[in-house]
């Protein structure tokens, strides 16, 4: 923890007796003596912050990276997005201020985006953290989720067990950043392969996935999840209906030679006529979803149904019941795989 910085210089002038009191030479002195005491208390601080990699910054964090065995320079990397425009493979488009998920950093002048990559700060955080993880973890169940609880900050995270063998899937509740997804799916290799999250020796990371942990869908079992959602729940939903006859065609073809029937979407209210190849039919029998006739027919025979139509849907919306409720979603949203 930082100390508290103390003002050594107000707390002397307070001390001082009544001889001492508006004698400039004497204040000067004390001063002299105590003006250094705040910059030495913020060299003390920094010293003691070096332990914190979240107030780190510049050499502090490569102390810390020589300290855990991470150096800021990644090897042979094609891992950071950076913002460019359409044409260049692993360009990103603008950021968004309220949205961190959309865009990519700016690459500065001179700086590499493929090859030998010089982490900046907020980057090399990560590498820290994982490294420090890395080091004493033993790989559990438990030990892989709590990793990725703490790189990214995410309160759910969840194990899923893979189709194949000695794999499984890791869903993270938090929308990733460009950023993040990357590292997800980097790996470095230092005599053994290393993924950047924890993982048991043996066992594969089928996928990784990205779930809103206030809105997830998944199965009886899963704490926090939601299930099938049902629109009358949410809402109440209102039709504007217009009175106005209109038509409705629907042209089906006949599949073979001999055929008498065709299959065709009828519905029983509505006045309806039958054309066979243009013309009128006064021989026909309607049922359910199909149009009979007396008499075979060759095949691609073109029979058209007419619907008389009475009403129209020109407009459907929804009242939400919920006050709080801004937009209508129904149950729980997939988990996104993260590509």
């Amino acid at each position: 923890m930082s100390i508290e910085i103390k003002d050594y210089v107000d707390i002397a002038r307070g001390r001082y007796t009544e001889q001492f009191k508006n004698k400039p030479n004497f204040d000067s002195l004390i001063y002299t003596w105590l003006q250094q005491s705040e910059e030495l208390q913020q060299v003390v601080s920094g010293i003691s912050d070096i332990k914190f990699i979240e107030r780190a910054e510049g050499q502090q964090l490569d102390n810390i990276g020589e300290i855990v065995g991470q150096s800021r320079l990644l090897i042979d990397a094609n891992l950071i997005d950076f913002f460019g425009f359409e044409g260049i493979s692993i360009a990103r488009s603008y950021g968004d201020l309220d949205d961190r998920t959309k865009g990519g950093r700016w690459k500065s002048l001179g700086e590499k985006t493929t090859g030998n990559i010089t982490l900046s700060d907020d980057e090399y955080r990560l590498f820290l953290k994982s490294k420090i993880i890395r080091n004493s973890t033993t790989a559990t169940t438990e030990d892989v989720i709590a990793s990725a609880k703490f790189l990214f900050q995410a309160d759910k995270v969840h194990l899923i067990e893979g189709e194949k063998p000695a794999c499984y899937s890791i869903a993270i509740g938090k929308r990733l950043t460009q950023q993040e997804k990357s590292l997800l799916k980097y790996s470095y290799v230092d005599g053994v392969d290393r993924a950047f999250l924890v993982k048991p020796a043996g066992v594969c990371v089928q996928n990784y996935r990205e779930f809103d942990p206030q809105n997830f869908f998944a199965f009886q079992g899963v704490r926090g999840a939601k299930g099938y959602g049902d629109l009358k729940d949410i809402a109440e939903t209102f039709m504007t209906i217009e009175n106005s006859l209109f038509k409705k065609a629907t042209t089906r073809y006949v599949g073979e030679d001999g055929d008498k029937d065709v299959d065709m979407p009828y519905n029983s209210s509505y006045t309806s006529e039958v054309y066979v190849e243009g013309a009128l039919s006064n021989n026909h029998f309607l049922s359910s979803n199909r149009v009979s006739f007396p008499y075979e027919l060759s095949r691609g025979t073109k029979v058209t149904l007419v619907g008389m139509h009475a009403q129209e849907v020109k407009e459907t919306r929804y009242e939400l019941k919920d006050p709080d409720v801004t937009k209508l979603t129904i149950g729980g949203i997939y988990s996104s795989i993260i590509n």
